[in-house]
């Protein structure tokens, strides 16, 4: 096998990681979505929230957890952490990963004398409005959204629930949450796009 079949091999086999990762990314990106909604709704009206956790839990589970809020609090933010960090390792990936196919692909054109850049010059060169709008909600709306929920959140449990362990623990898991966000946000945006063909030229 010469180095041009070896790197091609090497970029179908990338390639392919990439897409299970997307699968993947958007499942994690899902339920973050409705951990995030029922956070927001917990702070607007969390006794309203509990008692229907409760009632799912205690109909699917015969568990009775009635009058703990700070336990059903604290379960919350559990969940949001892991799929915080689970969508955010899942992303951060996917896009180290587009930067290493793009590099493989410039070294193949370059290795093979031909012109070789489908996810790179060519798919950036072509790429849609839509998408770029679509980025945006990623990269930059739904980060911001994000912060806005947590910071809700946990501002609601200090005005509203005694001071104590649980709030102690809240408090530390929201904190994990932001600074996640505030490195996930710096990742994406100090990102090196690769160079469309024009702008190479």
């Amino acid at each position: 096998m010469d180095k041009s079949e070896l790197l091609y091999d090497h970029y179908k086999e990338t390639y392919t990681n990439i897409k299970e990762n997307l699968n993947q990314r958007n499942r994690f990106f899902i339920m973050l979505f409705v951990i995030m909604t029922l956070q927001f709704l917990f702070a607007i009206s969390p006794q309203s929230i509990a008692s229907l956790i409760t009632t799912i839990i205690q109909n699917s589970y015969s568990v009775d957890i009635s009058g703990q809020i700070e336990i059903i609090q604290c379960l919350l933010w559990l969940i949001l952490l892991y799929f915080t960090m689970r969508y955010y390792q899942s992303t951060v990936y996917i896009e180290r990963q587009y930067n290493f196919i793009h590099s493989l692909e410039a070294d193949i054109a370059t290795l093979m004398d031909i012109e070789f850049d489908r996810e790179s010059g060519d798919y950036l060169k072509n790429y849609p409005k839509m998408n770029d709008m679509i980025d945006i909600l990623y990269k930059w709306i739904f980060p911001i959204i994000y912060c806005m929920v947590i910071c809700s959140k946990i501002v609601s449990e200090i005005q509203n629930s005694p001071f104590g362990f649980p709030i102690i623990f809240d408090m530390v898991i929201f904190v994990c949450c932001f600074i996640l966000t505030i490195l996930y946000l710096v990742f994406l945006h100090n990102k090196k796009e690769p160079l469309t063909k024009e702008e190479e030229t």
